[in-house]
């Protein structure tokens, strides 16, 4: 699948990036999941990853059978902080810290897009915010999407003309600080900003008018969820509470504190009657916001890591609740006064009472001095301790007074993702990378072929980091790694060229390859963009040849089939390394902060944006595609030469003697050349017609070299002067019995 931006000028500052991840099954994913939207008529939980990935998965089984993946939507080129399901229009929009909102189709056929994205369900992007986007909001009967982040802007979408206007952009309000949380009525009447400024912001979305604010909580606003009529808000805060208000009074009608950590996330029934809370310290509680006082806080699930997001069934009756350590898991609530009374009667009094101690920040309220509001917090939870790794019905959490409360919620069904990439070391050769997962896990990647080597189970990241860089290549550096997404990203920039080694030191390459090229050069950076967009290349000659002939000449296999042919025999370089085609590659204006994607695609579908591609690409690249003359990696991509002056070594080992002094000992090589090289040349120049000196060694200091070691290894790993290399040779005494 492929997103374009369009025909725009390149930028100055360009970067490539493509990421290497494990080659398994669609579901699965690294990290933890920020965003889940639950669509009830479909039986399909919807989830927005840490890997930039949105994944739609199909929970219609019963309890026994587990979620399936049915749908990967990729675009993205960071982490997706919100989902927003429109399911009256069948589209589902995804916020990202990339920038952008996309909006993806997820009910009836694929429409044709503009030609970057037709093999995909994206419909469109949106492109307004000019920092991370850190939340959406859905108001169904108006048809208004909004999108907030931390650029302090929020924009109004009208979805009324569903995805094919050329506009969606309707308005937008400027907020004074980041914008992490927003919410807002089916009716679009009513529209709640959270943010840095622990103040809850109300506005009208179709006007843009701000009409009050609600203060109270003493840190950010981290959840909001508004009534169907917006008359009622929740805000769940860094300062552990959750509170309820009354929008049209602008005033708090109650404050609960189940919690003994910040309130991440936040989801109510569909009658308001219910709250589902998720913290920081992995608990998720359920509250009661009945009247008369039968307010009741329950805890449900207690997770080993912070919750970041929550999806409730429209009756509260079960919730699917996310952590940071990538896992999606189901629990069935109970009745909330049966297990107030189960509680109640554990702790020998009449349920759970919290602290009468208010914080600063309450007495600041304008409503949490009032009799309901302390009436209120008189019955609801205290704040407690966590017991760490509390989990099920079998164990419980403390509060402030010592009690424990029971977690009653039962669990359902499981999705188990795997740890994050945390670590990524590329090791001296330029192609192995040695990683860490949040679970201590270490393994070794190849990022040239963009697989997956090994896992080194049980052993150390330092010590495998140092026994996998005991080898005979060194090459300069030539891209740059990070983790962000939990998997390794490659970014290679127009210095990509600077790494040269010997075919056979390719891990790619089978024996066979290696004997067959073992006089070749290759570059690094070159044979990589050759493999990422090779289908580019592609595309570009066919839509030449396209020119070139009648439209009725040929059919369009034929074509491309010998366009494939003309590429092979016509590529700068030898067409061993092949890509996997799912491997995502995107291209970024690197001069702004964060980094802004122009295009994404894949190695398979790299051919469908052929034109957005030759007007985005930077000439690096471009040179590098097509130049198969002179220079195709530019002056920076010149293989790298040494001056290297043999000398005869005078401190020898018993088994070693002496030689003498070469005329030929003072060269001029490159930085591929093996020492196996050097080692002929020097037996070369010391025999006559006919003649052998028998076996010759070759030192750097006190370091014995071996024969597939080059030139560059030596020159930037054993060798401590910027000035000529210094390499001396000895010959080895025969040892009796030997000819």
């Amino acid at each position: 699948m492929v997103d374009g931006g369009g025909g725009r000028p390149p930028p100055k500052r360009m970067r490539v990036t493509y990421q290497v991840r494990d080659s398994g099954p669609d579901g699965d994913f690294r990290g933890g999941i920020n965003a889940l939207q639950l669509d009830e008529t479909r039986k399909r939980l919807f989830s927005g990853g840490r890997d930039a990935v949105v994944r739609e998965w199909d929970v219609s089984g019963t309890r026994s059978v587990e979620p399936t993946a049915a749908t990967t939507f990729e675009g993205h080129t960071d982490w997706v902080n919100g989902l927003a399901h429109c399911g009256n229009i069948g589209i589902l929009a995804s916020a990202s810290s990339d920038r952008t909102v996309k909006l993806w189709q997820i009910d009836g056929d694929v429409k044709d897009t503009d030609v970057c994205e037709s093999r995909s369900n994206l419909q469109r992007t949106l492109r307004k915010h000019t920092d991370y986007v850190k939340a959406i909001a859905y108001a169904p009967l108006a048809k208004y999407l909004l999108s907030a982040g931390l650029d302090s802007h929020v924009y109004v979408w009208d979805m009324s003309a569903g995805t094919s206007t050329g506009e969606l952009f309707a308005s937008e309000v400027r907020h004074t600080d980041s914008v992490y949380a927003l919410a807002v009525n089916h009716r679009g009447t009513v529209a709640a900003l959270g943010a840095v400024n622990k103040v809850v912001r109300l506005w009208d979305p179709r006007t843009g008018n701000h009409f009050g604010t609600l203060q109270g909580h003493c840190d950010v606003i981290k959840a909001l969820a508004v009534n169907e009529d917006g008359n009622r808000c929740l805000s769940g805060s860094s300062d552990n509470t959750l509170k309820l208000w009354d929008v049209g009074e602008r005033r708090c009608l109650a404050t609960y504190r189940p919690h003994s950590d910040s309130v991440w996330c936040v989801q109510t029934s569909s009658d308001f009657s219910r709250v589902v809370t998720g913290c920081r310290d992995g608990s998720v509680w359920c509250t009661n916001l009945g009247a008369s006082g039968d307010h009741a806080s329950t805890l449900v699930a207690k997770e080993p890591s912070a919750i970041l997001a929550l999806a409730l069934t429209g009756d509260g009756g079960t919730v699917w609740a996310s952590t940071v350590d990538a896992t999606v898991r189901q629990w069935k609530i109970p009745d909330l006064a049966a297990a107030d009374a189960t509680t109640a009667a554990e702790n020998g009094k009449g349920g759970i009472r919290g602290s009468d101690e208010a914080t600063q920040c309450d007495n600041d309220s304008i409503l949490d001095t009032s009799n309901a509001a302390q009436g209120v917090e008189d019955t609801v939870p205290g704040m407690g301790d966590t017991v760490p790794g509390a989990q099920g019905t079998e164990h419980g959490e403390s509060n402030r007074e010592g009690k424990t409360s029971t977690c009653v919620g039962v669990l359902c069904k499981s999705i188990m993702g795997r740890p994050a990439l945390t670590r990524a070391t590329i090791l001296p050769d330029g192609q192995r990378v040695v990683t860490q997962d949040k679970a201590g896990c270490v393994a070794l990647w190849d990022i040239v072929s963009g697989q997956h080597l090994l896992d080194c189970r049980d052993a150390d990241f330092k010590t495998v980091l140092e026994e996998q860089s005991a080898i005979s290549m060194a090459v300069k550096k030539w891209c740059s790694l990070d983790t962000s997404l939990g998997h390794i990203s490659v970014h290679l920039e127009q210095d990509a060229f600077s790494a040269w080694i010997p075919a056979t030191h390719l891990v790619a390459l089978s024996d066979i390859q290696r004997r067959e090229h073992r006089d070749v050069k290759v570059n690094l950076g070159g044979i990589v963009l050759q493999a990422l967009l090779r289908h580019y290349q592609e595309g570009v000659q066919l839509a030449a040849f396209r020119t070139q002939q009648p439209s009725n000449e040929s059919d369009d296999e034929t074509v491309l089939a010998d366009v494939h042919r003309q590429c092979v025999q016509q590529r700068t370089s030898h067409d061993w390394l092949c890509m996997k085609s799912s491997t995502p590659v995107h291209l970024s204006q690197t001069n702004s902060d964060p980094p802004m994607c122009l295009v994404r695609f894949t190695v398979d579908t790299a051919v469908e944006c052929v034109s957005v591609l030759q007007t985005a690409l930077p000439d690096w690249v471009h040179q590098c595609l097509f130049n198969s003359k002179g220079e195709p990696f530019g002056e920076r991509g010149r293989v790298g030469s040494l001056k290297v002056l043999l000398v005869p070594r005078t401190v020898l080992a018993p088994e070693e003697a002496r030689l003498p002094t070469i005329s030929s000992g003072d060269l001029q090589v490159d930085e591929t050349l093996l020492v196996s090289k050097m080692l002929t040349h020097v037996q070369e120049a010391l025999s006559g017609p006919g003649a052998s000196v028998g076996t010759v060694r070759l030192y750097c200091g006190k370091v014995l070299l071996t024969a597939d070691m080059s030139a560059g290894y030596v020159h930037r790993k054993l060798w401590s002067s910027s000035k000529t290399l210094q390499l001396q040779y000895c010959g080895v005494t025969p040892t009796p019995g030997q000819g």
